[in-house]
């Protein structure tokens, strides 16, 4: 079966997850941390002074804290639309969690399905999207998916079509 997506039909529920890009961050930070661990053991194995475990914590806390603001910023979150609302759980990590809002919605308190699209500036040029249920007055935004190419435009017209909401598209510059 062809994901929505890439064209394909589009039905509710509708599972969705934008936690990747959180948990990407993830696992290199504890890749690092964890490099950082078997040096700084090494370092306080041949030379245990105060200037030494000093300086192991504070580059592990360098490395931690934007770490994880980022992963709480960068707001990945699961859950499924249904003909009752929609559902989201934010992502976690340790007792970490991300920006993403929580609990079910109404399908009513959501305007239109936003597409937002930007190009990468750095590296190989690529265009992205993320697609958005865009709240009414008093209900959160909610990222359903992102995506690149034209995928995402592809998801949002599908959602748009069948929660029966209009779409936006929005270039945004980053």
């Amino acid at each position: 079966m062809v994901p929505p997506e890439q064209g394909g039909p589009l039905s509710l529920p509708y599972a969705f997850d934008t936690n990747a890009t959180g948990r990407l961050i993830v696992k290199g930070l504890v890749g690092i941390e964890a490099a950082l661990l078997v040096v700084g053991a090494v370092k306080l194995a041949t030379d245990l002074s105060a200037s030494s475990v000093l300086l192991v914590l504070f580059t592990g806390t360098v490395i931690a804290v934007p770490g994880i603001l980022v992963f709480v910023k960068l707001g990945g979150a699961s859950g499924r639309i249904a003909a009752e609302g929609v559902t989201v759980e934010p992502g976690t990590f340790l007792a970490f969690r991300t920006s993403a809002p929580a609990g079910t919605f109404a399908l009513d308190r959501f305007g239109s399905v936003r597409v937002e699209e930007a190009s990468s500036t750095t590296g190989q040029p690529r265009e992205y999207q993320r697609v958005y249920l865009a709240g009414k007055s008093g209900t959160p935004d909610i990222l359903i998916a992102r995506t690149e190419g034209q995928r995402g435009r592809r998801l949002g017209i599908a959602l748009g079509t069948l929660l029966h909401l209009p779409v936006e598209e929005k270039r945004m510059a980053y």
